[in-house]
């Protein structure tokens, strides 16, 4: 009998979009009954849709699923049922904090001390924002709230932020992406300036989050002259809930590892079974017995 699964995302969400329907192209070529729906604005409703039922599968990223597992906000109690079954990694994919070089900022203490009126982009989803504002309230800014009072607005649109900080639209970008996203685009055609965080901010932070904690080489951007320290989030996890059966959570790790016709979501999101256990919540059991099998997963 062939097995029908639910898949579903959100409206928009470029990545989580390729993601989830690089899956659902997967599991239909490995014998799967697929359906793919898109609902609403927001990322943060996938965790819940999953772990509720609502869908059987759903794309996050890894700091999301670590976040939804811990129901910590704005995750609540109705979402600690997510678990893991593949992480998809996205090496690069950053919180990035960079300001055009003309504001004259260059740290985020200098950055608390002046109060410039910024034109920012930032996450579209609560999550993300609230990353960043833990960020900012370690240098003694209250948040993304406390930049808005400054003046200026918020841009939202992850498709739209390299546009908008090459034409002068925005000024400065908070918001995690890569090198081949918005922070590449306008660090290649406008002079940016990258605000580092002090190791014990981010030693601090990252845990909090599920990121890791990461270098950035000088000379990875254009006039870039010094290391950055930054959080990571490292993947785009397959994300199941705790309800699912498990020989069927079994079948669909072994799928996407034995069966699916390609391992790459997009040119730099792609699965890798040493790398896929690693979802930033707990395994289910299923996906967890088939890493066990083929010794990517020790007890």
């Amino acid at each position: 009998m062939t097995e029908h699964i639910q898949l579903s995302s959100t409206e928009g969400g470029a990545n989580w979009w390729r993601c989830i329907t690089w899956a659902a192209e997967g599991f239909r070529a490995a014998g799967f009954d697929v359906d793919l729906s898109r609902f609403g604005p927001h990322g943060d409703d996938t965790c819940a849709r999953v772990s509720t039922g609502g869908s059987d599968m759903c794309v996050t990223l890894k700091s999301f699923a670590w976040q939804a597992a811990n129901a910590r906000a704005p995750f609540s109690e109705v979402s600690r049922g997510v678990r893991g079954l593949a992480n998809l990694m996205h090496p690069g994919h950053i919180f990035y904090l960079a300001l055009a070089a003309d504001l004259g900022i260059t740290t985020l203490a200098d950055l608390a001390r002046r109060k410039p009126k910024l034109n920012l982009c930032i996450p579209g989803d609560e999550a993300g924002q609230d990353v960043i504002s833990a960020i900012l309230r370690a240098y003694g800014i209250d948040g993304l709230d406390a930049v808005k009072s400054w003046g200026g607005r918020f841009h939202l649109a992850f498709d739209e932020a390299g546009r908008q900080l090459l034409s002068g639209e925005a000024d400065g970008l908070m918001r995690e992406n890569s090198r081949l996203g918005p922070i590449g685009q306008a660090a290649a055609g406008r002079d940016m300036v990258f605000l580092s965080l002090d190791r014990p901010v981010a030693a601090k932070i990252g845990p909090a989050y599920g990121l890791d904690i990461v270098t950035i080489p000088s000379g990875t951007f254009r006039n870039q002259a010094h290391p950055i320290t930054a959080l990571e989030n490292g993947g785009y996890p397959l994300i199941v809930g705790a309800q699912m059966q498990e020989d069927l959570s079994y079948q669909l790790a072994r799928a996407i590892d034995q069966a699916f016709p390609r391992h790459w979501a997009t040119e730099d999101i792609f699965y890798s079974p040493k790398h896929a256990p690693h979802t930033g919540c707990p395994l289910h059991p299923g996906a967890a017995r088939y890493y066990r099998e083929i010794g990517r997963l020790k007890d």
